[in-house]
């Protein structure tokens, strides 16, 4: 019987918190997940990992690949078509333009940040297949597939265009209504695409209705990933950019609102096509604005991206591995506003910067 592993990875670089997360459909049940991996049926996984962690854990699961007929592996990350990129690419530019300005926000290749971005990702992609070929789309797949998205584009294309002025940002959280699953504030465009349609749209690809419940935002992101994974093995997945420096790779189903912009970047391969137009829709009228979090001054290592622009790469907007710290009323911490605090291992020091 012909057997595929399907993975997905949201790529990150920092080592003081677990901002890289794998997730995997493993049906010959391969891979020694850690034990604090989520699972959300017989044979899906996801866990997140410090950048040093999930090197390792990809090395580990490298034989596990050689068991399998067939491998796709879908990164959130910039991969050439040619090798490592070293310039801009016209993929990221497009998603920044027209009606993707402020919807979502792909970052460049050629900047300090976007550099380390791409050491990153060919770091965590040369260990768990050495020497690799990037997909673009076409000819058909082969036993590897390696190729990219990018969730928080790939998500948004799910949803119906909302007015750029209401959504959220990280320095304008939302609190989803009250009735909903989420408690939490959202700041970042990737979760609220997720929670609008997203969560609903991707459980349905991986079949299982508990990926639906998932909320973090690491795990979310290489859920996302998986998805267009399964999206490729069933081929129904669609490659938008350019074959010259790069694609991005969605399911083939995208929301009306989007299908003359999708179509003015350009379809490398695979097929697009309209999903339900009422699949996907909020009244954002009922998500309050969130109490504002104090936020710290930028530091040299990377810059806070305010907005309309604030919409990078989550990874980029841990600012060094610093954090956002958010205090009750008594001067405590609240976890479940910092949920950050649940992958540190070493004491949090608290510095006060300021006086009130």
């Amino acid at each position: 019987m012909n057997s595929t592993l399907l993975l997905g990875i949201d790529i990150g670089w920092s080592e003081k918190k677990r901002s890289s997360s794998v997730s995997a459909v493993d049906t010959l049940g391969l891979i020694d997940w850690p034990t604090r991996a989520c699972r959300y049926g017989d044979v899906l996984f996801s866990s997140c990992f410090r950048y040093s962690e999930v090197i390792r854990f990809l090395s580990n699961i490298q034989a596990a690949t050689s068991e399998y007929d067939r491998v796709i592996a879908v990164f959130d990350g910039p991969i050439g078509s040619n090798g490592r990129p070293t310039n801009n690419r016209f993929v990221d530019s497009a998603f920044r333009r027209g009606e993707f300005y402020r919807r979502m926000q792909p970052v460049d290749v050629d900047t300090n940040d976007g550099r380390t971005y791409v050491d990153a990702t060919y770091a965590t992609i040369e260990a768990l297949i050495p020497g690799f070929n990037s997909w673009m789309g076409r000819p058909p797949a082969n036993h590897i597939v390696v190729t990219e998205t990018n969730p928080t584009v790939g998500l948004a294309l799910m949803s119906k265009k909302y007015n750029t002025e209401v959504l959220p940002t990280r320095t304008r959280p939302l609190m989803p209504p009250t009735s909903d699953r989420v408690s939490k504030a959202i700041r970042a465009k990737s979760d609220f695409y997720w929670t609008v349609g997203g969560a609903t749209a991707c459980s349905i690809i991986l079949g299982s209705e508990r990926v639906a419940d998932e909320m973090h935002h690491e795990r979310v992101a290489s859920l996302y990933c998986l998805a267009v994974a399964a999206s490729i093995a069933s081929d129904n997945y669609c490659a938008c950019g350019s074959e010259d420096d790069g694609v991005y790779m969605f399911p083939s189903g995208v929301h009306p609102d989007w299908i003359n912009d999708i179509q003015g970047v350009g379809i490398v391969a695979g097929q697009l096509r309209e999903s339900g137009a009422d699949a996907s829709s909020a009244d954002l009228s009922q998500w309050p604005r969130a109490e504002k979090a104090v936020r710290r001054e930028a530091t040299d290592k990377a810059k806070v991206i305010d907005e309309p622009d604030d919409e990078i790469e989550c990874e980029l907007a841990y600012m060094g591995d610093d954090e956002i710290l958010l205090l009750n009323d008594n001067g405590g911490v609240w976890e479940k506003h910092n949920e950050w605090l649940a992958d540190m291992e070493s004491p949090v020091h608290v510095i006060s910067r300021t006086s009130v």
